[in-house]
């Protein structure tokens, strides 16, 4: 009996658990269904895009000059356009040094000269003289270069010949006390002023041309696939074009060009290479900067300006969108 309870008890318990069991509703799979994904469609069509770079970088003059003095002497006379920032004409005189010494210069040049011509015609006329003896003395043979005075005749010929060159260079020296532009430009420098002596090959005044622009442009390498370049030589006007942007006497100024050529190297340290645009007639096309000139405008002054923006791009690349 006392065995017999806990046996009848787990007896009951195995019978309802085979029931249940058997008794459980049968369960079906059904495989996972996947919802599609959101799809949106285009419609493309072939469209030209321009690759641009941007940089930034210094204006510099395309020609710059110092004006020497080929003569010394004292100025006497300055031009109105002789001043920093005036703009010259090519051929304008701009100083004059005291001509006195060298009108001077001349008109004994031209007496020297005056002399040698005298001397070699009587040198020529007694030449003459000398072979009309000759033939009258009736001698044969040819006569002798000193029976002729040949010798002579030709020193007088040099030194009428060197009376020349020395009334050329006198005049020339004359012409050289008025200073002119060598070139259409502007005046970056002044060094010398009214009143002042000045010695042969002493600069004057720095000159640059107005007649083109350059601005160095540093674009890194990895940026160059764009421009399709190449790494030397001159492009003239097959290259890039450029847009040049900068902000001036608060105005806002653009000028348009085209990159001119590669630099020679690149930079170890930045890994750049300069690209150098060129503008020509810079001053044509901007707004003014503060001073004129007679019927053209000024730009920011082509003096290594910096800060100058540009975007230049190449050819044109096709995409999709």
């Amino acid at each position: 009996m006392k065995w017999t309870l806990p046996a009848a008890i787990l007896a009951v318990a195995a019978l309802v658990v085979v029931g249940l069991v058997r008794s459980r509703p049968v369960v079906e799979t059904a495989p996972r269904e996947i919802a599609p994904p959101p799809v949106r469609v285009l419609t493309v069509t072939p469209t030209e895009i321009d690759l641009g770079v941007r940089s930034q970088g210094s204006v510099i003059p395309v020609t710059e000059a110092d004006l020497v003095s080929e003569v010394a002497g004292t100025i006497v006379w300055t031009s109105e356009s002789f001043e920093v920032g005036g703009f010259l004409d090519p051929g304008e005189v701009l100083l004059r040094l005291d001509r006195r010494d060298y009108e001077l210069a001349v008109a004994s040049a031209r007496a020297a000269l005056a002399q040698a011509g005298v001397g070699l015609a009587r040198e020529q006329a007694e030449a003459d003289v000398a072979r009309e003896e000759w033939e009258e003395l009736g001698v044969g043979g040819a006569p002798g270069p000193l029976v002729l005075r040949q010798p002579q005749l030709a020193e007088a010929r040099a030194r009428a010949e060197a009376a020349l060159a020395n009334k050329r260079r006198a005049e020339l020296d004359l012409e050289r006390t008025a200073i002119r532009a060598p070139f259409a430009g502007r005046l970056r420098a002044k060094r010398v002023d009214r009143g002042e002596f000045v010695n042969r090959g002493v600069p004057l005044a720095t000159i640059y041309a107005v007649d083109a622009a350059e601005v160095v442009l540093p674009v890194p390498d990895s940026e160059l696939a764009f421009l399709d370049l190449p790494l030397g030589g001159e492009l003239g006007r097959s290259g890039p074009r450029v847009l040049l942007r900068a902000r001036f006497a608060g105005g806002r100024h653009e000028w348009e060009g085209r990159i001119a050529r590669v630099g020679g190297e690149i930079d170890p340290a930045t890994r750049m290479v300069n690209l150098i645009a060129r503008v020509d007639d810079p001053y044509a096309g901007s707004a003014s900067c503060g001073r004129t000139r007679r019927s053209s405008s000024s730009p920011t002054a082509c003096r290594r300006e910096t800060g100058s923006v540009s975007r230049f791009s190449r050819a044109r690349s096709t995409a999709c969108g």
